[in-house]
């Protein structure tokens, strides 16, 4: 019994292994980042679960100078008040209560450098800026543009907007013959300078202080030395890498 190749089946080997290695739908499945308010949420509950297996326990708080403060001799053991299933939920009316105006201040500062980043005026004045810096000397030219860039995060708490920036930045090392390593460092190093010192950061040191019952930005001229400390090790290091 003799058999007869038609000229389509010399593709179909090719075609099987063309099939075999098409990607599968886990591969074409992308990760999706969880929304903050789940991750929350998910807390929370943790929070109320604990809250009801841990013992009860207060402090004698005192107030001095304006301040709440705690006797950490005082403690002792109360009867416990267990979270209920609606207490959940009045939990965040009253936290929404409690902090309205620094979550308004934190709205407010938030819209305001949002609306600085659309209209495209902080691309625009870093591009002034590296023009007019192009001509200096290495050290110069790269602790301004630190002190620049930390001063922005620092002052702002906006870390994010600096990836933004490290097109801008690189091109102009790259054209005195560094690599794109130095442009990108000189962006993050500032960046985590300002962030790590959180100067007038209103999502961080603002709330922070506003927990612990400080003046509002007090203590601002050590946290500028420790920005600077900062910036001058990140500068030392970027150097002896170029």
């Amino acid at each position: 019994m003799s058999y007869k190749m038609n000229p389509g089946d010399i593709d179909k080997p090719l075609e099987r292994q063309e099939q075999t290695s098409a990607p599968t739908s886990c591969q074409d499945t992308e990760y999706k980042e969880q929304h903050p308010f789940l991750m929350l949420s998910v807390i929370l509950v943790l929070v109320c679960i604990a809250a009801n297996l841990i013992p009860s326990g207060v402090f004698e708080r005192t107030v001095v100078d304006g301040r709440t403060l705690i006797d950490p001799e005082s403690f002792q053991i109360v009867e416990k008040s267990y979270i209920g299933f609606t207490d959940f939920f009045l939990s965040f009316f009253e936290g929404f209560k409690q902090a309205s105006g620094l979550m308004a201040m934190v709205l407010f500062v938030g819209g305001a450098f949002g609306v600085v980043k659309h209209i495209g005026l902080l691309e625009a004045s870093i591009n002034s800026l590296a023009g007019k810096l192009q001509h200096l000397h290495f050290l110069p030219m790269t602790l301004t543009l630190i002190l620049s860039f930390g001063t922005l995060v620092s002052l702002t708490g906006m870390y994010e907007l600096s990836i933004v920036l490290v097109p801008l930045i690189v091109p102009l090392y790259l054209r005195f013959g560094y690599d794109v390593i130095v442009g990108t460092a000189v962006v993050l190093v500032g960046a985590c300078a300002g962030l790590g010192a959180g100067m007038t950061n209103p999502f961080f040191t603002a709330i922070a202080q506003n927990i612990a019952e400080l003046p509002l930005y007090s203590g601002i001229l050590f946290r500028m030395g420790a920005f600077l400390a900062l910036a001058l090790v990140g500068l030392v290091f970027i150097y002896f890498y170029a």
